[in-house]
């Protein structure tokens, strides 16, 4: 796993109003379909916050990391252990502050 990288966060952008944070823990296929759900709602600024809860599945952190490089809107946290859904959303709102939840 790539646990030892820095996380992908990026400056805050101060135009964006809306923060997406999304909790991650495997299921690969459902995340990305909310992340391209979210990247085709371009009407407003907005973040949009991975979590990643130390997922096991190999594939999950390389896609999210994929997403965050290619994308100047998603910030990313990888999560040394896993720590639980509601642990991750309140990670949240100590990183962003006007925040929607997926």
């Amino acid at each position: 796993m790539h646990r030892s990288r820095t996380p992908v966060i990026k400056p805050i952008l101060e135009a964006a109003n809306v923060t997406v944070v999304v909790a991650v823990f495997n299921a690969l296929a459902e995340v990305q379909a909310c992340i391209e759900s979210v990247l085709t709602h371009t009407s407003r600024p907005y973040r949009l916050l991975l979590i990643d809860d130390h997922s096991t599945d190999p594939e999950v952190v390389p896609a999210l990391e994929e997403y965050a490089i290619a994308n100047p809107h998603i910030d990313l946290i990888l999560n040394p252990a896993n720590r639980g859904y509601t642990a991750v959303i309140n990670q949240g709102p100590g990183v962003r502050r006007a925040m929607s939840y997926c």
